[in-house]
This record gives structure tokens, C-alpha cells and sequence, in this order.
């Protein structure tokens, strides 16, 4: 309260002894005996609104609308969010942070802003296929989960505009070069067989190659067998798998032959005696089986032979003298 002095007796009116009050906030005391009356002025606070208006019979202004505040040049209530163009405003405590009167209202979007650069309401959106975002009642940040999507076990994927995730409409598959096979079969392709591997083996990626193999085996004569029973030489037989790689031989083992002028036919696999059994008498080639004379001497080829068969392709006859020692015919020349 401030406090002035005036005198109980003015030029216009003359004021008795007592208490008065010559306007709407000043309160006055004139003493006994006159002379100097003793005022106290009100002190009125800012009204918390900016449409008050001042009756002439009070003191202070009044707020006949409640409290408000400005949103520019638009009065809105205060307590509450009031949506003008888009944004939602409220009018701030009156004697916040500053300690002076806010007449303008605090205004944020309505809803949140994405980083698409949208606006969206409060409540939950979908701003693209594979995000799920939700916006708080306040709006303000919005709060978005992402999608992770595996990779498409296909080289040929196509991503729908609605849909999230790629999909593969021909099912698995991978490339050959430049071709698409399927996934989990065989494929021959340029006389290999072709097979997309297991997707995610080895490295932890994508494998988008498929790995080929020959069509069939490969022998060591060079030559490429397909799968199954062949026989790459008279005296050979071989077995590729189904699935190709390496084939299986077994070789046969051929008795030597019982003559010194036995031949090898080119289809068949072990030599025969087209002579029958023989051996040499020198440099002459007898039949075996029979005795027959020679200088004296009664020859034979040998009855016996060493492993499969004679120990080699010079047997010579045995002969026997008169003496019954027994002689090779090589010897006998």
C-alpha cells in the first residue's frame, strides 16, 4: 500500500472527519480536527486475461470472459489445448518462468511430424510398409518399430508396393551365369548338372551362383561317362553314380597265356592261344601235350606253370638224354 497526503478540506468539496474514499481504489481518513487526511492506494494485479475490462465503480480490472490469452491475434481460452490451423495451443501459467504476463499461447503441432516430413494425429500409423509408428495423445516425437526383413531365397524377388517384405513368385532359385534354374533339383545345362547350394551355407550369405558339376564321370582316359554301368576298355568295368563325380572301376586280372604265340583281339580283354598250348624247341615252336625226338633226345614242354601261367612268353621245351638228365632245349643247339 502507498500511502499520500491531501488536506480534509478541498477546493471543491469538503471532506468530514472520518473515513473516505474520493475514488474507486483510494481509501482515505480524515482525523478528528481536520487538517491532513491520511490515503492508502490499491495495488491491483494484472489481470490473467487480455480482454479485462474496467468498471468505473472498481478498483481493479476484471476478466468477464475467464482467463485467456493471444494464438496471434485470436483470443483462446487458457486450461485447455485448443486446435487453431493445424496446431494445438494452450495458454501458458500466466506467471511462469519470467514472472511477467505470457500473452501468447504456446503452440505445437497437431500430432507428430515424421521424418518423412508428414504430419500425423496422435494414435497409431503406418507410414510405409514395413514401419509401425505410434503418436502419443501430447503429440510431440512419435515412436516408430521397423520391420527386418530376411533375404528373398531368390534371385528374381519383387517387392509389392503394399507389401512389406520382398517375395519370390517362382520359389527359390539361383542363377547359372546369366540363367535361372530352381532351387532343390538337378538341372543339366551345357552338359553339366547344376544345383542351386543350400542358401545360407558356408559364409553366413547369400549364395546366388548354383554349383555345377560334369554330367556324369570323369575317367582318367579323358573321356566323360554318363551315370550308370560302361566299360572304357575290353578288360575294364566302371560304374558312374546318379549323381556323378567319380566312378567306380574294377580292372581284371588275365591268366598268362599258355603258348609263346598267343594274340590279343581288340575287343577282348585277356590274349588266347589261337595255336593252342605250346612252347619253344629253340627257335620252333612245338605243341605241348606230346613228346617228341630231337638229337637224341626225347623232349616235352612243361606240364607246370608259375603264378597265371607260364613264366613267360619264351617257355622252351624240356629234354631228357639217354643218361635221363634232364636238359633245357635252349641248351641243346
Amino acid at each position: 500500500m502507498s500511502t499520500r497526503r491531501v488536506s480534509c478540506i478541498t477546493m471543491v468539496t469538503s471532506t468530514p472527519v472520518g473515513e473516505f474514499q474520493p475514488s474507486p481504489c483510494e481509501f482515505c481518513h480524515c482525523p478528528e480536527g481536520g487538517g491532513e487526511a491520511f490515503c492508502a492506494i490499491a495495488d491491483c494485479f494484472i489481470t490473467p486475461c487480455v480482454d479485462f475490462v474496467r468498471d468505473p465503480n472498481q478498483c481493479c480490472p476484471t476478466c468477464p470472459n475467464g482467463p485467456n490469452c493471444y494464438v496471434g491475434e485470436k483470443i483462446i481460452p487458457a486450461e485447455k489445448d485448443v486446435k487453431i490451423d493445424g496446431m494445438v495451443c494452450r495458454c501458458p501459467d500466466p506467471w511462469s518462468y519470467d514472472g511477467h504476463l505470457h500473452q501468447q499461447a504456446v503452440c505445437r503441432p497437431d500430432g507428430c511430424l515424421h521424418y518423412d516430413g508428414k504430419l500425423y494425429p496422435p494414435g497409431d500409423f503406418k507410414p510405409s510398409p514395413c514401419e509401425w509408428c505410434h503418436c502419443p495423445p501430447e503429440g510431440g516425437e512419435a515412436f516408430c518399430a521397423i520391420a527386418a526383413c530376411a533375404m528373398p531365397m531368390c534371385v528374381d524377388s519383387v517387392r509389392e508396393p503394399d507389401q512389406c517384405c520382398p517375395t519370390c513368385p517362382n520359389g527359390p532359385n539361383c542363377f547359372v551365369g546369366e540363367k535361372i534354374i530352381p532351387a532343390e533339383k538337378d538341372v543339366k545345362i551345357d552338359g553339366k548338372v547344376c544345383r542351386c547350394p543350400d542358401p545360407w551355407s558356408g559364409n553366413g550369405q547369400l549364395h546366388q551362383q548354383a554349383v555345377c558339376r560334369p554330367d556324369g564321370c570323369l575317367h582318367y582316359d579323358g573321356k566323360l561317362y554318363p551315370p550308370g554301368d560302361f566299360k572304357p576298355s575290353p578288360c575294364e568295368w566302371c560304374h558312374c553314380p546318379p549323381e556323378g563325380g567319380e566312378a567306380f572301376c574294377a580292372i581284371a586280372d588275365c591268366a598268362m597265356p599258355m603258348c609263346v604265340d598267343s594274340v590279343r583281339e581288340p575287343d577282348q580283354c585277356c590274349p588266347r592261344c589261337p595255336n593252342g598250348p605250346n612252347c619253344y624247341y629253340g627257335e620252333e615252336i612245338v605243341p605241348a601235350g606230346e613228346e617228341f625226338k630231337r638229337n637224341g633226345t626225347i623232349c616235352r614242354c612243361p606240364d607246370h606253370h608259375y603264378g597265371f601261367g607260364w613264366e613267360s612268353s619264351a617257355v622252351q621245351a624240356e629234354c631228357v638224354d639217354p643218361s635221363k638228365k634232364i636238359k633245357k632245349a635252349s641248351s641243346l643247339k
